[in-house]
């Protein structure tokens, strides 16, 4: 990478979470009162009381007009009501069969920005749009309904691919109800059961899959019920840690866990950033080469193929873009539950991950703090997760980026698929053929794992709210939260300075296996904080960091990264352009000797033409220099008739000859 190459980076964070355990009697025991009396909560009301918050969360958290899908209204013209259908979803529809172009989907879709009319009788007036509505309105509708109930879990992925990719080949201007709902019905049917007929009244009614169960939502009241019931007929509830995953990965046990659960907790969350930084583009492997013999020309049509608008989020990545789909992609892959051994898998009853996202990123899974667990092999393995998901990423998104040359005909471009470039080539050799190699330019991607910052996650209970507090602050609210107004008990101060030891040492293993020179500290002591029983620490302030102190073979120098470097990845993608050598033989040049010959002849032709107009132009300026000398009018006119007019004439003559 040149020097001057300025490095464009993407910036993904997420957190990695490690539980410090409560437990210790010596902890416990000096608890306030009010907070043992939360712990010894009768079974029948925690479960109550849970219900009811599970009720509520998902009430206030789930989007319920995106994924409530609208009654399929009646296709008769006489229908004076307005279609209710997803306006998006419909405009795309239209133009994944052709029907419509790009050029025509943002027209529309700014006219129903700035009118106030219905988009049901803005589309109808459409002429492109007209002839074929109420087909259109149907796919559409069917394909919204795969999403959601894809979304939902109610169908697989592979269902849902392929019934999309059906009832995109159907004719819109010739559609009915009936024969969409029969082909869906046909598609999805499984082990016998109509899943479509079931998933579509369960969406029509709003319902939400958690789970393995499915719960009607129409209303606050119903959900709740709807809880109720479940928990009477098969006696299970909701597991705490629900809200920090889809719902339809919630977990459901039996009530005697949420005593389990119904304990003071503390989690140490630290900030990590997958910086990547792009370097220039190489060329990659030969994916065509074509030969021309002396004298033959070729058109050339380079096809640049990408993915429709469905399967999107197959060839985005956080390597060049920020989007939820990527940066979802990544959360899932690093830090998935499966990844960590299930005696260190904990279901914590706070939210970590999606609602906590806006500030701390991504996040899904925590470890326990114990003998066989520490804060360095928590950190260490979700370096290695964010590896994994990165090579898995850059592997996905080059496998879905290709590029087609065509060197014989000229294809038609199809707007939603494929963007064409044609060129002509051609051999002015007169002996020997011509060869063209195109290669496709490839970029590496280093990407830096780094640690960045650490907060303190304390719960007192159950269904209490956590608190969130720096460092500095820990000790403070760990003794506001857990054992009340503060006190000069040597027992509660020994339980919180037990505490805090615990929370000092696992934040430091957070970025103790660093592979920058000299381990950085992470931590320092605070010096503003005058605590005599409990020093304060905090996280050290540190300037921005480049790599050039690592010596490490390949990696340009200038990448800058924040906070602790716990990692560098390099990964090659494939990129969009392409590159052409040609050559005969071994010659570089790709001409033979009297094309050669034929080049250097016409060089020296065209440098001994610009010196005789270089002198031309000397000889004219002398001679208009001694006309201007003469004073006498005459003398100098016909000075002029006799030097410069003979002069002119026979150099533009030349020129013309030239």
């Amino acid at each position: 990478m040149p020097a001057s190459h300025k490095p464009v980076a993407t910036v993904v964070e997420g957190v990695v979470q490690l539980r410090i355990p409560v437990d210790d009697p010596l902890i416990t025991a000096n608890f306030s009162p009010e907070l043992k009396l939360k712990h010894s909560t009768p079974l029948g009301s925690l479960t109550t009381q849970w219900i009811e918050y599970v009720s509520a969360t998902v009430w206030s958290t789930v989007d319920r007009k995106s994924q409530k899908l609208p009654p399929l209204q009646s296709l008769a013209s006489s229908n004076v009501e307005p279609y209710v259908f997803d306006l998006p979803y419909f405009l795309e529809t239209a133009k994944l069969l052709n029907i419509v172009s790009p050029d025509d989907v943002t027209y529309i879709s700014e006219i129903s920005n700035s009118v106030t009319i219905d988009d049901d009788q803005l589309l109808r007036q459409q002429p492109v749009l007209s002839s074929s509505f109420a087909g259109l309105y149907l796919i559409s509708y069917h394909r919204k309904f795969l999403q959601l109930a894809l979304g939902a879990r109610m169908i697989s992925d592979q269902s849902a691919a392929e019934a999309e990719r059906q009832i995109l080949q159907l004719d819109p201007a010739n559609l009915t109800a009936q024969f969409i709902t029969n082909l869906m019905t046909d598609l999805l049917k499984s082990n016998g059961k109509d899943v479509f007929g079931t998933a579509l009244n369960q969406l029509t009614r709003f319902s939400i899959r958690i789970g393995s169960e499915i719960v009607q939502a129409d209303t606050m009241n119903v959900l709740l019920q709807s809880l109720k019931g479940i928990l009477n007929r098969k006696g299970i509830v909701v597991a705490p840690g629900f809200e920090r995953r889809p719902l339809f990965q919630a977990v459901w046990k039996e009530p005697s866990h949420l005593t389990a659960v119904n304990t003071a907790e503390i989690w140490v969350e630290s900030l990590f950033s997958v910086t990547s930084h792009t370097g220039d583009p190489l060329p990659g492997r030969i994916i065509k080469t074509h030969s021309l013999f002396p004298g033959e020309r070729a058109t050339v049509t380079v096809e640049t193929f990408r993915k429709e608008t469905s399967s999107y989020s197959i060839t985005s990545s956080v390597f060049d873009e920020t989007s939820r789909q990527a940066e979802e992609r990544l959360s899932s892959e690093a830090n998935h539950e499966n990844s960590y051994n299930q005696q260190d898998t904990v279901e914590s009853s706070y939210s970590f991950g999606v609602q906590a996202k806006a500030s701390w990123g991504w996040g899904d899974a925590g470890a326990s703090f114990n003998a066989s667990q520490s804060a360095k092999s928590v950190s260490a393995r979700a370096v290695k997760n964010v590896a994994n998901s990165l090579r898995a990423q850059a592997t996905t998104v080059s496998n879905n980026r290709t590029v087609k040359i065509d060197t014989s005909s000229v294809n038609t471009t199809e707007f939603s698929e494929k963007q064409s470039i044609v060129r002509t080539i051609e051999n002015i050799n007169n002996s020997a053929p011509l060869n063209f190699f195109f290669r496709q330019l490839v970029q590496n991607v280093y990407s830096m794992t780094t640690v960045l910052d650490t907060r303190i996650i304390i719960k007192s209970s159950l269904l209490d709210k956590p608190r969130v507090a720096s460092i500095q602050q820990a000790p403070d609210t760990i003794q506001e939260v857990l054992f009340g107004t503060p006190t000069k008990d040597a027992k509660v101060i020994a339980a919180v300075a037990a505490l805090y030891t615990k929370i000092v040492n696992a934040t430091k293993e957070m970025a103790e296996d660093t592979i920058e020179k000299g381990n950085p500290q992470y931590v320092e002591l605070d010096q503003t904080i005058s605590d005599l029983q409990i020093p304060r620490w905090r996280i050290a302030s540190r300037e921005e960091q480049k790599v050039d102190n690592l010596n490490i073979e390949g990696l340009p120098a200038e990448l800058p990264f924040r906070g602790i470097l716990m990692a560098i990845d390099t990964n090659t993608i494939k990129t969009e352009g392409i590159i052409v050598e040609c050559s005969i033989a071994s010659d570089k040049q790709g001409l033979d000797e009297y094309a050669e010959r034929l080049q250097e002849a016409s060089v020296i032709q065209k440098e001994i033409s610009n010196r005789e107009a270089r002198l031309h132009a000397k000889a004219l300026k002398l001679a208009l220099d001694l006309i201007a000398a003469e004073v006498d009018s005459d003398k100098r006119l016909a000075a002029f008739e006799k030097i410069i007019v003979p002069l002119y004439t026979n150099g533009g003559n030349k020129s013309q000859n030239n």
